[in-house]
Formats: structure tokens, C-alpha cells, sequence
């Protein structure tokens, strides 16, 4: 599909998309993206990505660097992931958000500045590993522990990325799903609430909450299988 074609427009004050709430933008952008009206939906998603930098940025500042003790990305770090992430989001996302609400979006959003993020923490850990090298004395006794030290981190940051990678792969699936009372019910046991508790939320029986995760189970198969490479 496409992404918005400009990130440095920012509507003006009597731009009648720039004065649509959040919710609506969406509302609309779902039905061109729908009916296959790339021009509006392209337009209207530039509306939608401006309104998103705020949103990016609290994103970017709430970002833990993984397997760390609650380490977050330096200033100037955060400064480049934020405009990492708002490229994502302006050329990137568009492309692939088949979401119909804000919710959607907000989380959609989340996981590009996660990624974001990551690869500015991973570069900024290469860096930092280049650095001690060039300033470690030749045959310094620590030489050999800190670079298994370093490179299990590495590893342990990777496999993090690698989860995450999986974890938006399963959410673009669940929100291609056709069928919301599926997907409802998938959600809720994702966040481990017993089958008991999602039968009383939904108003059904726990048979009724069976059937319908071993439905939407299937259902979530094939959009994987299908999920472009």
C-alpha cells in the first residue's frame, strides 16, 4: 500500500484533517484504506502521523533496554530513535496497519518505536564494544571474560528483538482476523484470564468460550501461514 509521503508537513490550524480527532482520522483512513481509495487514505494517514509525534514520544522516553536493570536510551539517543520511529510510522506503518481503532494504532505505534529504539540501543552497544577494545591493553587478563560477557549480552539482546519480532508478527495476525468475537476471546486468554472469567465478560457459556478460541486458533494460523515473508 503506501506510506504518507511527507514527514516534515504539519497541518495548519485550518487544515479540516488536522482538526478531526484521532479517533476519527482512523475511522476514515479504515474506510479508504478498505475500499482501496489509496489518495485519501495516503492523505489522511499524513494527518494521522502528525498527530502520533507526541504519542512516539512518550513511547521512546518509556523505553527499557532490554535484559538491563531498567536502563533507558540517552538523550541524544532518544533523540534519534524518535525520528527513527516517526519514519516507521510515516512510511512503514501505513503500509501495514489493518486496524480500525485507536487502540490499534496506539499499539501498532508502540511496537515501531520498540523497534526503533532497539536498533539504536544495539548500535550504541556495538559502539560501546568497539570502544573498549580500542582502549583495553594488549594482553590484559580480562580480555577473554569481558568478551564473552560482552557477546552473551549481545545474544541476550538479540533474542529479545527476536520475541518482540514474533509478538508484532502474532498482533498483525490477530488484528487481520475477520471475526472480533474470536479475536476478543484470543485476546483475553493471551492476557491469562481463565476461561471462567472471559465466558462472564462476554455473557457466554465456557463451551462457547472453547469453541471460539479453537476457531479463532485456526483462523490465526492461516494468517500466519500467510503473512508475507
Amino acid at each position: 500500500m503506501f506510506g504518507a509521503s511527507d514527514p516534515s508537513r504539519v497541518p495548519s490550524s485550518y487544515d479540516p484533517l488536522g482538526c478531526l480527532s484521532l479517533d476519527r482520522l482512523v475511522e476514515r483512513f479504515a474506510v479508504a484504506r478498505d475500499h482501496g481509495d489509496d489518495p485519501t487514505a495516503r492523505q489522511l494517514w499524513g494527518a494521522i502521523a502528525v498527530k502520533l509525534d507526541d504519542r512516539l514520544k512518550v513511547f521512546v522516553r518509556a523505553f527499557v533496554i532490554p535484559r538491563t536493570a531498567g536502563e533507558r536510551l540517552g538523550r541524544d539517543d532518544r533523540d534519534e530513535a524518535f525520528q527513527r520511529a516517526r519514519k516507521r510510522v510515516w512510511f512503514k506503518l501505513g503500509a501495514t496497519f489493518r486496524g480500525v481503532s485507536v487502540g490499534e494504532l496506539h499499539n501498532a505505534a508502540r511496537t515501531a518505536t520498540w523497534y526503533a529504539c532497539a536498533d539504536v540501543a544495539r548500535e550504541r552497544m556495538k559502539q560501546e564494544q568497539r570502544s573498549r577494545r580500542a582502549r583495553k591493553a594488549p594482553g590484559d587478563d580480562h580480555d577473554d571474560l569481558d568478551r564473552l560477557s560482552r557477546a552473551q549480552a549481545t545474544r541476550t539482546f538479540e533474542r529479545a528483538v527476536q520475541v518482540a519480532e514474533l509478538k508484532d508478527e502474532l498482533d498483525r495476525a490477530m488484528a487481520r482476523m475477520k471475526n472480533p468475537s474470536h479475536r476478543e476471546v484470543l485476546m483475553l486468554d493471551r492476557l491469562g484470564v481463565p476461561d471462567d472469567e472471559i465466558a462472564q465478560r462476554l455473557g457466554i457459556t465456557t463451551a462457547n468460550v472453547y469453541q471460539r478460541r479453537k476457531r479463532g486458533l485456526t483462523n490465526l494460523k492461516e494468517l500466519l501461514n500467510d503473512a508475507p515473508a
